[in-house]
């Protein structure tokens, strides 16, 4: 039997990567040189180290950011860096508009 615990994982994506150590081909030095990473969803419950990649993620259930419940990931969501429901996406926008009203 195995420790794993089985649950309903709840992602964020990350950028893993983007930094290399190259050598400048003029002056011959070592520098740290900036590249895109690679975007990853991670699970953010502790003990678990599950990742996937963005294309690997279609059909994969997780923990709604905005109310708890579980949501399944659709092409839609690939550029959340929290996955949400749609409605949840939605009642956000609307508290940012009403936020902005308010401070003007």
């Amino acid at each position: 039997m195995s420790n794993k615990q089985q649950h309903i994982h709840k992602f964020k994506r990350v950028i893993i990567g983007g930094t290399s150590i190259e050598k400048d081909p003029e002056t011959g030095r070592k520098r740290l040189v900036s590249k895109p990473g690679t975007p990853y969803y991670r699970c953010i419950i502790p003990g678990c180290n599950s990742r996937y990649l963005i294309d690997d993620m279609e059909g994969r259930e997780s923990i709604c950011w905005g109310c708890g419940g579980i949501v399944a990931f659709s092409t839609s969501m690939r550029t959340l860096a929290k996955p949400r429901h749609f409605q949840c996406r939605k009642k956000r926008k609307e508290e940012e508009i009403e936020m902005e009203s308010f401070s003007i």
